[in-house]
């Protein structure tokens, strides 16, 4: 996700502000975003690559937009308890979950709610077979309909978006009830199409699919590998994120390059075995990026809080950032040296990355130089978001929007400029240059700004801005880019999905199209 960290305070008397927040995680871009001189590059560095595009998954939750698998419950379900009192409740405490999420011991008449969607989602209406295990009975909340009883019955989802969400009841209806199965899958789906057709074609354009969120990979506690997620969880949209089977097996559908987004606290076991399965699965054409953690060098997550903490106490004498780049180091060079044991003798399946932010060159040069760091990656990896300070344009409402696009060439000057100086500080050390995430970057906090920023991203003008970053990459800086993200909810934070929701028509996605025109024309 697009998560830039610089705390800087920075007067802005028109908005009445101490500090700007323009990022969805409150934090302030560098100072470079807003001085176009500040981004020039001195000169382009290196070879201008072919461009490939990629693409960042986007996460699975009930009340987002990305529906990757066919079956809802496995896709986002969300278990809640039904308070007698009224309202519902987070189950911890009140149902007992197995280590896959299911409901177990259940007292008689305990009831559960499975929330399947939930908020401004739009559900594909039509009809859904669903089934549930001996011990419960079934009703509807929210906008459907069931059809039938018992273990087998139907939905029926005759509106669009649902307004009240897709939510199933489910009740004990005996004493020590357990949950073993549930499902509910679109009409028509045979029971080994895994995946959404939708989500397949929508993604099936892209050389490399990131994980990062479907790993769960920022702010998550420390991970080990016998508590992992598994294909055998009640769903996929958990707090443990996606099985790696899942993921292995969508990059070998697809024919995509994964990414994988290792957890900052795991230990040589968690890695070994991940390197291990993706080693022995991952259809041998493919390679396997691998980076460790996720904007470890932006504190507004809780890895980049911990890693200047340890940074600290291993470096005393040095400042905070650079204590954290330091750590990142060590932690990198750990991470790539069981990933590089396990693919002994296949090293070309395997890239090794080392991210950092798009405008601090100076840090990657730090990160890169510390301990010969630079020996134990592949690539360099930075996101060159393009946007601009929402709290500096004139007006309001559809005045905003005017005044933003009006802003349109220096935002994308600023960008591709910050991209080709982090490119020279990558071939310094003779090493390629890609980006992990990268888009349009929109955002506002205060609801006004956001609900201006929110229609920015829907304008029709945001294909011929998005098209111009886009053939600016092509010829000026070339290489892999890495996309944020395939499909998201609009939120107050912006909206950083390509599109809205899963099928969302090209014709009211002009992110998405922008996008797919330009792969297109790559192609000829």
């Amino acid at each position: 996700m697009m998560r830039k960290a610089v705390f800087l305070l920075i007067p802005v008397a028109a908005a009445g502000l101490g500090a700007l927040a323009l990022h969805r995680n409150g934090t302030l871009p560098p100072a470079a975003l807003f001085s176009p001189a500040a981004a020039q590059p001195s000169g382009v560095p290196g070879l201008v690559m072919p461009t490939e595009v990629g693409m960042n998954v986007g996460g699975l939750e009930y009340f987002t937009g990305e529906w990757a698998f066919n079956d809802l419950v496995v896709n986002a379900a969300h278990i809640s308890y039904a308070d007698p009192k009224g309202g519902w409740k987070d189950p911890e405490g009140y149902i007992s979950l197995d280590v896959n999420g299911y409901p177990t011991n259940a007292p008689e008449g305990l009831t559960t709610p499975v929330i399947l969607q939930g908020g401004p989602i739009r559900l594909r209406s039509g009809t859904y077979n669903c089934s549930v295990s001996d011990g419960w009975s079934t009703s509807a909340f929210g906008d459907w309909k069931m059809k039938g009883l018992g273990k087998r019955f139907t939905m029926v989802v005759d509106q669009g978006p649902a307004k009240a969400g897709v939510s199933l009841i489910l009740t004990a209806n005996r004493k020590n009830a357990s949950l073993t199965s549930l499902s509910c899958r679109p009409e028509g789906a045979g029971s080994s199409d895994l995946f959404n057709p939708d989500f397949l074609e929508e993604t099936k354009a892209y050389k490399v699919l990131r994980f990062m969120d479907w790993m769960r990979t920022n702010n998550i506690p420390k991970q080990t590998w016998a508590t992992r997620s598994t294909p055998a969880a009640l769903t996929q949209g958990g707090s443990k994120g996606v099985a790696l089977e899942y993921m292995v097996e969508l990059a070998n559908k697809q024919g995509a390059d994964p990414w994988f987004s290792m957890p900052f606290d795991a230990d040589t076991e968690y890695y070994a075995n991940f390197a291990t399965y993706v080693r022995d699965h991952l259809d041998p054409k493919l390679k396997a990026y691998v980076e460790f953690s996720n904007e470890v060098w932006n504190d507004a997550f809780g890895q980049s809080k911990l890693a200047t903490e340890r940074g600290r106490e291993l470096y005393p004498n040095v400042d905070t950032t650079t204590a954290n780049d330091y750590y990142y180091a060590d932690r990198v060079r750990d991470l790539m040296a069981v990933w590089s044991k396990v693919f002994a003798g296949q090293e070309k399946r395997l890239v090794r990355v080392l991210a950092n932010q798009a405008a601090w060159a100076d840090r990657a040069d730090r990160t890169l130089a510390h301990k010969d760091t630079w020996k134990s990656v592949d690539v360099v990896a930075i996101a060159p978001y393009f946007s601009t300070n929402p709290y500096t344009l004139p007006g309001t409402g559809a005045a905003r929007v005017d005044a933003t696009f009006k802003r349109a060439p220096e935002i994308v000057i600023e960008a591709i400029g910050n991209a080709i100086n982090a490119k020279k500080v990558a071939n310094k050390y003779k090493l390629p240059m890609v980006a992990y995430e990268a888009g349009p970057s929109f955002v506002g906090y205060q609801k006004e700004i956001s609900d201006d920023m929110l229609a920015v991203n829907r304008d029709p003008r945001m294909y011929d801005l998005y098209s111009t970053f886009l053939k600016r990459w092509q010829s000026e800086v070339g290489g892999l880019l890495v996309l944020y993200a395939s499909a998201s909810t609009p939120g107050a934070g912006g909206q950083y999905g390509h599109q809205e929701y899963t099928g969302q028509p090209l014709s009211e996605a002009p992110k998405a199209r922008a996008v797919r025109n330009f792969i297109a024309q790559l192609k000829k």
